[in-house]
């Protein structure tokens, strides 16, 4: 049986890693043995149903052990959005900022600049649709082709990336079938949390 598990990598919501088993069972790292092996407990395990399911893994994610009793039915749907997110996650790290270009501020201690040439893409188009004193919007219209024509957008923020002067990076995405990945639609600079820059954020955009 274990040799026909599905495998996914995943990560919880702090960033730790997390094992899908069959796209329907979670399991969060739990601890580092001795020789290596991690031991991953179903995530069900300290809620009420204390399910005592748990899987070891040695560095290559072969199966050394697996407990495959639950006490509580698989989550398809809930499993689903922790692997799309962390797609999502994945691809924006790896593709938003090239691994061998360093960031540049791109505007000064108090304010972004109104005419930049990092608002231009590289034939020279203008691609920054909307800035204010909190936050910033970017979108070719390439980009608002495919947000116009997805039913399914999804959105998600980062911290990594962020300019030193800003709070967060928030990216939308939605999924080409044509290009079978996930393709970016937005990309916005904000310099807070406040519900209000979100409001802007998504009517904005809605208004492309």
């Amino acid at each position: 049986m274990e040799g026909n598990l599905k495998i996914d990598i995943s990560e919880t919501n702090r960033g730790k890693e997390q094992i899908i088993i069959d796209r329907k069972f979670k399991y969060n790292f739990s601890k580092l043995k001795i020789d290596n092996t991690k031991i991953y407990r179903c995530t069900e395990y300290k809620t009420l149903n204390k399910c005592k399911s748990f899987i070891i893994l040695n560095d290559n994610k072969e199966v050394l052990n697996y407990e495959s009793s639950h006490n509580h039915h698989g989550n398809e749907i809930n499993a689903s959005k922790s692997l799309i997110k962390h797609k999502i996650k994945d691809e924006i790290k790896k593709s938003l900022i090239p691994s061998d270009i360093k960031s540049k501020r791109i505007f000064d201690k108090n304010e972004a600049p109104n005419e930049s040439e990092y608002y231009k893409t590289i034939r020279g188009k203008y691609f920054m649709i909307f800035k204010n004193s909190n936050i910033i919007i970017f979108q070719s219209p390439f980009q608002a082709k495919l947000f116009m024509e997805n039913k399914h957008i999804f959105a998600d923020g980062t911290f990594l990336i962020a300019p030193t002067n800003s709070y967060q990076v928030s990216i939308t995405r939605t999924y080409v079938t044509e290009l079978n990945c996930f393709y970016t639609t937005s990309m916005s600079i904000l310099k807070n949390k406040e519900q209000t820059t979100y409001e802007i954020l998504f009517n904005e955009i809605k208004k492309i």
